[in-house]
C-alpha cells in the first residue's frame, strides 16, 4: 500500500522506521493501530463531505458552509480491539484543483469513489471522470464505488446498476449509504479499512 503505517503499544507515537528511513511493514494481526489514508471521489455536490462528517462527529455541515478539500483524522473501531487511524481526504472536484487531487492520490492507500443515487449525471462521472483520472492508480490501490443519499425517496439508481458497474470497472466492493440517516456511514469506512488489512496482508504471503 502507498502509505501504510502502523503504531505499536510501547512507542504509541512513533512510526517504526527502518535503518534507511523507509516505514517498516508490520503484521496486522499483531498491531493495535493501523494507519490509512482514505481519498473520498466524486462530483461536488454528491454528498463527500457530509458521509465525511458524518462519520466522523455525527454531525452535518451547514448548508452554507463552502468545505473545500481537506482532511479529517478518523478513528475506526475494528474487530479484534484493533484501532484503525486514518485520514480521510475530501477531494475537491474542480477541474482546476487536478493537480493537487493527483497528489493527494500518490499519498492514499484506498479511494471511495462516490456518487448520488438521486443525482445520474454524478453516477456517470464514475465512468467518464472519475475511474479515467484514478486509472494510473488503480492498479496499486484499493477502490470501492459508494452510493450516497441512500434515504431519497426519488432514487435514480438502483442498486443493481451500481452492482453492474463495480463489476463493469472491476472495483473491489460496491455499497450504499445515507449521511442524513446515519444509515452504514461507519460501515463503508470499516469496510475500506477491512480490504486494505486484508491486501496487506495477502502481500505478506
Amino acid at each position: 500500500m502507498a502509505a501504510a503505517s502502523v503504531q505499536a503499544t510501547s512507542k504509541p507515537s512513533e512510526i517504526p522506521e527502518t535503518q534507511n528511513g523507509e516505514t517498516e511493514k508490520y503484521d496486522w494481526t499483531e498491531t493495535v493501530q493501523a494507519h490509512l489514508k482514505i481519498a473520498v471521489v466524486g462530483d461536488r455536490g454528491c454528498g463527500k463531505t457530509c458521509l465525511i462528517l458524518s462519520a466522523k462527529n455525527y454531525i452535518l455541515p451547514d448548508p452554507e458552509e463552502n468545505v473545500l478539500s481537506k482532511q479529517y483524522p478518523l478513528d475506526l473501531e475494528m474487530p479484534n480491539k484493533v484501532v484503525a487511524k486514518c485520514m480521510v481526504v475530501d477531494a475537491d472536484a474542480r477541474d482546476e484543483l487536478k493537480e493537487a487531487r493527483m497528489d493527494n492520490y500518490r499519498q492514499s492507500d484506498i479511494f471511495l469513489l462516490c456518487f448520488a443515487m438521486d443525482d445520474p449525471n454524478s453516477f456517470k462521472s464514475i465512468s467518464e471522470k472519475w475511474v479515467p483520472e484514478l486509472k494510473e492508480f488503480l492498479s496499486k490501490r484499493l477502490c470501492l464505488l459508494v452510493g450516497l443519499k441512500q434515504d431519497v425517496k426519488e432514487r435514480k439508481i438502483i442498486t443493481e446498476t451500481g452492482e453492474n458497474l463495480k463489476e463493469e470497472l472491476k472495483l473491489h466492493k460496491y455499497m450504499e449509504c445515507s449521511a442524513y440517516e446515519g444509515i452504514n456511514v461507519l460501515s463503508v469506512f470499516r469496510e475500506a479499512a477491512n480490504i486494505a488489512f486484508k491486501s496487506e496482508l495477502l502481500e505478506k504471503e
